[in-house]
Order: C-alpha cells, then structure tokens, then sequence
C-alpha cells in the first residue's frame, strides 16, 4: 500500500493537500507545508506522516520564519516529534523556513 492510499484513510484531503510525494524506495522525499498549524497540529501531522511510512526517507518540512518560529524550534528539538526514527535534522543556512528530516526505516 502506497503512502498517498495510507494517507487518504486517515487524513482530510486538505491536509493531504500539505503533502508532496517524490520517488520511491529508499530515494523517496516527502515535503510537507505546516503553514498555518499551531504546534501541537505541526508535531501531531508530522508524527504520522511518519509513522505511515515504514521506509527510510527524506522528509522536508516547511515552516516558515517570518511570522514566528514556534514551530521550527519544535522540529528542530530532539524529542518534540514522538518518531524515533529521525536520524537527522538540518536547516540550511540559505532557507531558514526549511528543516529537513532523516528518516530510518523502522525495519
């Protein structure tokens, strides 16, 4: 089961809306737009795009800076996200409105 048929069961389609999906296997990458979340929504919504995907993965979050940085300071805290799963986290320099995930497989 693909991870876009997992999410259509749980999710609304505005929120599957949030999520772009590219590659597959091991060379996938997931972005996911948390613009507009409070942070329990951000933490909540990224914990189980996680958990839907047992697969290793890239996972590439959009938070924004310029009206807060609740959330980015909630991605990027070892321990705010429930997925032990997360390898690494990293936001580059040149787009601080961006942290991207290193997901392992949970195999």
């Amino acid at each position: 089961m693909t991870l876009e048929s997992k999410m259509a069961m749980i999710f609304t389609q505005e929120d599957i809306n949030r999520v772009s999906i590219r590659g597959n296997g091991n060379n996938q990458e997931v972005t996911v737009d948390l613009h507009g979340f409070s942070v329990k929504e951000a933490e909540m919504f990224v914990d189980n795009v996680i958990a839907l995907d047992p697969g290793a993965f890239r996972m590439d979050l959009i938070h924004g800076y310029n009206h807060g940085t609740a959330i980015k300071e909630m991605v990027n805290t070892p321990g705010m996200l429930r997925s032990r799963r997360i390898r690494e986290r990293k936001s580059p320099a040149w787009n601080p409105g961006l942290t991207t995930l290193t997901i392992d497989s949970a195999f």
